[in-house]
């Protein structure tokens, strides 16, 4: 695939890693444009675990995963939360994220995105701004554990023009998210149970034992949960199916692509369905 470099951002980083399935052959298309027009490139794969993968199956067999009821995110028996069971796709998410920290670099920065991760325009100017940041540099310096997450869920202070500073507000950076070897041993040595999304362990849960910071406005957001444009293989998206049913609602029954959309839309609502009954086995939520 070619792309232009816009600017070489490898320089604030020691590694930078990608987390992809390696059957997502279009996100990892995707996600190679993306690294490589910030300067991102070299980068590493980090090959994805499914949730039908012999990894997620140990996790569940050993014991190691959160057993519902109850509900993982509300502490409740019985509740209204959609997503109140982990799923084997959550699981592996969270044992991707493992593999990462586990490569993460000796010194400086690892870089770890997902395969959706989208930059914006500032990107590149945000990142040049972080590798003169005294605070960030200071603690990385002292070789604290260091978080610094980079991108989240879109909103419109994304496109703030705004001048860069760092917060400690917490927010689920998986998309796009920086650490140093301190901080992926903390991860690591804290990480033996999994009671909940590696999101909220790594962004919520850990992070205030370490420097974590949050640059806004943020450099990056996720073309799956935010906008739909891709397909996510965690669990079904409504922006996904609505934005395929918006397309469809376009075509003729004659254009090429009619059929492929319309699958798209049926294994999108199967989907659904199978995550409310995984979700909620006795056919009750409160």
């Amino acid at each position: 695939m070619m792309f232009e470099c816009q600017t070489d951002s490898r320089v604030m980083f020691s590694k930078v890693l990608c987390i992809s399935l390696a059957s997502r052959t279009d996100r990892r298309d995707h996600a190679a444009d993306e690294l490589g027009r910030q300067g991102l490139a070299p980068f590493s794969w980090v090959s994805a675990y499914d949730g039908a993968s012999e990894a997620v199956g140990r996790a569940f067999s050993a014991d190691r995963v959160a057993p519902f009821p109850p509900c993982f995110r509300c502490g409740a028996e019985r509740c209204d939360c959609e997503n109140r069971r982990l799923m084997p796709e959550q699981v592996g998410t969270w044992l991707s994220h493992e593999d990462a920290w586990r490569s993460a670099a000796e010194e400086g920065l690892t870089l770890i995105c997902e395969d959706d991760v989208k930059f914006t325009e500032r990107a590149a100017e945000g990142i040049a701004w972080l590798a003169a940041e005294t605070e960030l540099s200071g603690a990385l310096e002292r070789e604290e554990p260091v978080l610094l997450r980079l991108g989240r869920a879109l909103v419109p202070g994304h496109a703030s023009p705004a001048a860069f500073a760092l917060t400690r507000q917490p927010s689920m950076s998986n998309p796009c998210y920086a650490l140093n070897r301190p901080m992926a041993d903390l991860l690591l040595t804290t990480s033996a149970r999994i009671s909940t999304t590696v999101d909220i362990y790594t962004h919520s849960e850990v992070a205030p034992r370490a420097s974590h910071f949050s640059i806004e406005p943020p450099l990056a957001y996720e073309r799956s949960w935010s906008t739909g444009e891709l397909r996510s293989d965690i669990r079904p998206k409504q922006v996904y199916l609505d934005r395929q049913r918006a397309l469809l609602s376009k075509l003729e029954p004659s254009d090429p692509r009619y059929l492929s959309v319309l699958e798209a839309i049926e294994a999108e609502e199967a989907r659904f369905r199978a995550f409310e009954t995984y979700n909620n086995p006795s056919g009750e939520k409160s």
